[in-house]
């Protein structure tokens, strides 16, 4: 089994993306079983900010506030990629995967203005800021611009599911999955 990454069978432009990309076509080659986990957007990347929420009442992200995407709990990852492991498989498999329903960052934060009691309020970063954001969170100036081009991309519409018509929907609501962060 492989946990890969949503976009995971594109080849380039997607930044830190492209090492599921290269793990998936690495293992594809030579394993006769293999079951590829593709989960989108982590609703637990809400985590590290969340305590700028509870001080300042700010949500900083760098997907546009009022921008549906899939978001899936690592709580749901993890219990479909035991099923799949259970029920075992024959061939090359993958699995794409997403929360039960898309979310906002301007949903995020109406979510834990409920469960802080405060109002708090999604705040758009520009995408020039990600490379200054990730150096000072101690991100190598190369890794900081592969997560600048992953985000472009997500902006663009350039990564999705390459199988759309066969994702896997988690049961954890962002709702249930802030609630736990806090």
């Amino acid at each position: 089994m492989l946990l890969s990454s949503v976009g995971g069978h594109l080849h380039g432009g997607t930044g830190p993306i492209r090492a599921a990309s290269y793990g998936e076509y690495a293992l594809g080659c030579h394993a006769k079983r293999l079951t590829i986990l593709r989960p989108c957007y982590f609703m637990d990347n809400w985590a590290p900010v969340i305590g700028a929420a509870k001080a300042q009442g700010v949500l900083p992200t760098f997907i546009a506030p009022p921008a549906k995407i899939p978001m899936i709990s690592t709580k749901d990852i993890g219990r479909i990629g035991a099923e799949r492991l259970m029920t075992g498989g024959y061939g090359k498999q993958i699995v794409e995967m997403a929360g039960p329903e898309e979310y906002s960052p301007d949903q995020a934060a109406s979510a834990l203005s409920q469960i802080l009691g405060k109002t708090v309020t999604a705040q758009h970063a520009p995408l020039s800021a990600v490379v200054p954001t990730f150096t000072s969170f101690g991100f190598s100036d190369e890794a900081a611009r592969l997560f600048e081009e992953m985000y472009t991309a997500f902006s663009k519409g350039a990564i999705g599911y390459e199988h759309p018509d066969k994702l896997v929907r988690g049961t954890v609501t962002l709702d249930e999955a802030l609630r736990t962060m806090v």
